[in-house]
């Protein structure tokens, strides 16, 4: 019984190691030295989770979920920068997990 527990969570463990290598900093603000307006760069951090969990597996589900202030969508610089985000992080999640399953 020890054994049985003890390689589970040893392949638990390794399993958490093939942590892909997102660009985490994506998900704080667009690339770049631009200055952006606080409500687009909210509307970034909400849509790149967005999009981040709409691409993700189950394992980083987890970590990423769906964000969307319903009070600023009124805002045109947070939608915005939402939409963009989404896609955006989106697109960069899903190529990730299309490159790990075509070395599968």
């Amino acid at each position: 019984m020890k054994k049985i527990l003890l390689l589970t969570t040893l392949s638990l463990l390794t399993a958490c190691h093939n942590v892909p290598a997102w660009k985490y900093s994506m998900f704080e603000r667009p690339v770049g030295n631009k200055n952006y307006p606080p409500e687009y760069i909210q509307g970034w951090k909400d849509g790149c989770q967005s999009g981040a969990e709409a691409s993700a597996n189950h394992l980083y589900r987890f970590r990423y979920k769906f964000q969307q202030d319903w009070k600023m969508l009124d805002n045109r610089l947070y939608v915005n920068g939402w939409e963009n985000a989404y896609n955006q992080c989106r697109k960069y999640v899903l190529q990730h997990n299309l490159k790990k399953i075509k070395r599968s």
